[in-house]
C-alpha cells in the first residue's frame, strides 16, 4: 500500500502546485481598481483548497514528521 500512498501524495502535490500558480497569476494582475468581483471569489476559492490540499498532504505525513 506506500506505493498507492505515493501516488496519491503525488496526486495532491500536482494539484497543489497548479492551483498555486493559478493564485500567483491572478495576485501578480491585480488591476489599480483592485479585483472584480468574480476575480476577488476565485482568489478566495483558491485559497480555501490551497488550505485544504495542504492539510490533506500533512495528513499523509508519517507520524513521526508530522507537526505537533
Amino acid at each position: 500500500m506506500p506505493g498507492m500512498m505515493k501516488e496519491q501524495r503525488k496526486s495532491l502535490m500536482n494539484q497543489y502546485n497548479a492551483l498555486e500558480m493559478e493564485y500567483k497569476k491572478l495576485m501578480d494582475n491585480i488591476p489599480k481598481g483592485g479585483l472584480s468581483k468574480k476575480d476577488d471569489d476565485r482568489r478566495r476559492e483558491l485559497q480555501l483548497m490551497l488550505r485544504q490540499l495542504g492539510s490533506d498532504l500533512g495528513e499523509m505525513e508519517p507520524p513521526d514528521k508530522q507537526f505537533p
